[in-house]
């Protein structure tokens, strides 16, 4: 059996310390499987294996960056350019699973949806391309799509949007969310006018609702016949949030943080349960936990990828 203790002497043993009083990530946020633990270098482009108990068992190189994923299938994969690949857990080395139209770029994997996502090279207008995970067959491509916000087996929420140039790129002058039926690809409903104009608005899906947050708001929306409503999200006053949204035994769960600006090591984070769709709040717990940038769960672990910042 894996071990907490064993678990974190691991991860210790895979990266370096240094006497300073910020640190650089070293490597990616390792994946587990199998007892066996998989991260990157941050060039990408070193795949090592270590045991949980912190041994390296093996290192593979690539030419190239390439990215890291673990396949609904339970396999461990990559990604270089629009070639998928399965790793040998054995000795890192690697076979083709999926070979994309190489017109697509900036290919990425959702494995809740087994799904893949990537631009189309040289268009004209931004346009975003989904593939099957598992036969690499193309579901829909939709001009002015920016992000896949959701997906899962029934539905696509796609952030759609109208660039407006600038002297060194470019911004949005609007931003929109399009829900697409899976099977048939066909458009069901859509959000126009979303107030924060960048792409990444967080959605979570409760039962047949969607939960979208548009900055400080939240909107609800049925899966079939669009927006339900739209209210600000319950919090603290001047707190930073809502963040986080997901689904936990079918309530809407998200977080909203009370930064401490002299020590964010004293921050608070009050985490909101909440019923869908009348976003009633069920209850709220208080907790102190140094800042995070982002955590994900692997089987009985959750790996967090933590800020240490120096306040003078």
């Amino acid at each position: 059996m894996i071990t907490r203790l064993s678990f974190c002497f691991a991860l210790a043993c895979a990266a370096p310390c240094f006497s300073t009083s910020i640190v650089f990530p070293t490597y990616t946020t390792p994946i587990i499987s199998d007892g066996q633990i998989y991260v990157l270098s941050t060039d990408r482009t070193r795949l090592i294996s270590l045991s949980v108990v912190g041994k390296e068992k093996w290192e593979h190189r690539w030419t190239t960056p390439v990215s890291l994923f673990k396949h609904s299938s339970g396999a461990i994969m990559v990604i270089s350019g629009s070639m998928v690949s399965v790793v040998n857990p054995a000795d890192g080395t690697s076979q083709p699973y999926l070979q994309l139209a190489t017109s697509v770029e900036n290919l990425s994997y959702a494995g809740e949806a087994n799904l893949f996502a990537a631009d189309v090279k040289g268009a004209a207008v931004p346009t975003l391309t989904l593939f099957d995970g598992t036969s690499g067959e193309c579901i829909l491509t939709e001009r002015e799509a920016e992000t896949v916000a959701y997906a899962d087996d029934r539905t696509f929420v796609l952030t759609m949007g109208e660039r407006k140039k600038i002297e060194n790129g470019y911004t949005f002058s609007s931003i929109w969310i399009e829900g697409f039926d899976r099977k048939s690809a066909k458009k069901i409903w859509s959000l126009p006018d979303q107030r924060v104009l960048d792409p990444w608005h967080e959605v979570a899906r409760i039962g047949n609702y969607f939960v979208i947050q548009d900055g400080a708001d939240l909107e609800v929306v049925d899966s079939e016949k669009g927006l339900l409503s739209r209210r600000t999200a319950t919090k603290p006053a001047d707190s930073i949030g809502p963040s986080g949204l997901r689904n936990e035994d079918d309530m809407l769960v998200y977080v909203a943080s009370e930064m401490n600006a002299h020590d964010f090591n004293r921050s608070k984070h009050t985490v909101y349960r909440l019923s869908v769709s009348d976003l009633k709040v069920l209850g709220t717990k208080v907790v102190e936990v140094i800042e995070a940038a982002d955590t994900e769960a692997a089987g009985e672990f959750l790996i967090s990828d933590a800020l240490y910042r120096t306040v003078t």
